[in-house]
């Protein structure tokens, strides 16, 4: 007679899809042919509100016994923040990241407070101890503010990258919708921040959950590197790196590939009316001394020094020198197929901008008045909003996350004017 099969015990990623399912969220297990990698933990897959949208999150084998006594139902992610919300326990916890300088200081930023509790390391032996965690506290009634360090739930939900962040808890207020939740997080941050960051130089913002870089506008090139041919304008140059390195901080890197081309415009401004009595003045049949060839010449100046140049026909006019309607085209099907964003979708842009018509004759004016339009609503802070009756663009607006095709095409348009100006270098 055979041994009795004993049924294997069920797994906690098997649990907790279990679990996910009763409180209604979908739960997806990874199968083994997923993961080609042996050294890889296995993971379950939850989906969770995020207000009008759901949010992906990865559990891992060692973490996911920590989520199997909440009630997953009552948990939604808030806005693009790393932040979700418990309906059924009336709280708010959201990643809260430290800026500005002692970010790296072995003694954390929120010791400086005075009243915070500190949080000390093990003794190391030699009598002395270090402060490895702080935190801060208000409160006003019910309500009450706490930057702590993250929940045991908290730091699964987060993600492993924030367990040891700071969170800021809030506490005492009904959040059963969430864009409701959205703004008390953003009101309260807000207020909160600005007051520690001036009485006590601890600058602090929200974490944003990481967007998506999307496609670039060109692809990668196969040839090896050579010694540089050519040199390129210094001013332009440092505005583009300042923003590649502002990744993330979509506003900033916006502004900052606008005004690597905002230094072209005086060389593109009159590029064409240059151009047009450059050609007047190189015809054999042109004469100095004639009053009509001179009043011709006249004629072609006037319109740009009668009317001045303005900053919108200035980014036309570099668009029109600096790239080709087939180049553009191209860049714009290549940022398409990167799925992230859509500058073609009529519901998918950004206030007071139209969808691109790539097989528009026009398509470089379409492209330069959608950037000028985007920039009016970044700089234009007035409290009554920008031009035109359209409001200004926040950085944590649901219109920044949707920048980033845009600025993969500004990106692309700043790259061909620093080409199109640069020179060939001496040998």
């Amino acid at each position: 007679m055979g041994r009795p099969v004993t049924k294997p015990s069920a797994s906690q990623l098997e649990k907790l899809a279990a679990h996910a399912k009763e409180c209604g969220v979908e739960a997806t297990i990874a199968s083994e042919d997923e993961i080609e990698d042996e050294e890889i933990d296995r993971w379950v897959e939850l989906e969770f509100r995020n207000g009008r949208a759901k949010r992906r999150l990865r559990i891992y084998e060692d973490e996911a016994h920590i989520l199997l006594s909440t009630a997953l139902d009552s948990v939604f992610f808030v806005g693009d923040y790393m932040a979700f919300a418990d309906q059924s326990s009336n709280f708010i916890e959201a990643a809260v990241v430290h800026n500005g300088p002692g970010m790296i200081s072995r003694t954390p930023q929120l010791a400086r407070i005075p009243g915070a509790k500190l949080i000390y390391d093990e003794d190391t032996g030699d009598g002395r101890r270090w402060v490895k965690d702080a935190a801060v506290g208000v409160e006003k009634g019910n309500h009450k503010l706490l930057l702590t360090s993250a929940s045991e739930v908290g730091s699964v939900l987060l993600g492993r990258m924030n367990r040891r962040s700071t969170v800021l808890r809030i506490e005492g207020y009904s959040v059963d919708q969430h864009d409701d939740s959205l703004r008390l997080l953003e009101r309260l941050s807000g207020s909160l921040f600005f007051d520690i960051d001036v009485m006590y130089g601890v600058p602090m913002t929200l974490r944003k959950k990481r967007a998506s870089r999307g496609r670039d506008a060109h692809s990668k090139s196969r040839k090896e590197p050579s010694f540089p041919s050519s040199e390129y304008a210094p001013e332009s140059l440092a505005l583009y790196q300042y923003g590649r390195s502002a990744q993330g901080l979509p506003l900033l890197e916006f502004l900052a590939y606008y005004q690597s081309i905002e230094f072209f415009f005086p060389a593109f401004a009159h590029s064409e009316t240059s151009a047009a009595m450059r050609t007047e003045l190189m015809n054999p049949r042109f004469n100095p001394s004639s009053d009509n060839d001179i009043s011709r010449l006249i004629q072609l100046a006037a319109p740009a020094v009668r009317a001045g140049v303005g900053e919108r026909e200035q980014l036309r006019a570099t668009l029109r020198a600096a790239t080709s309607r087939e180049g553009v085209r191209e860049a714009i099907k290549r940022i398409e197929e990167g799925g992230n964003t859509s500058l073609i979708a009529k519901n998918g842009g950004i206030g007071g901008t139209e969808a691109l018509r790539p097989a528009a004759e026009d398509i470089r004016e379409q492209i330069a008045d959608r950037f000028y339009t985007i920039r009016c609503r970044i700089v234009h802070t007035k409290q009554d909003g920008g031009r035109n009756g359209e409001e200004l663009l926040l950085p944590t607006s649901e219109e920044a996350s949707r920048l980033v095709g845009d600025t993969a095409l500004l990106r692309y348009v700043a790259q061909q004017a620093i080409f199109s100006q640069g020179t060939r270098r001496p040998d």
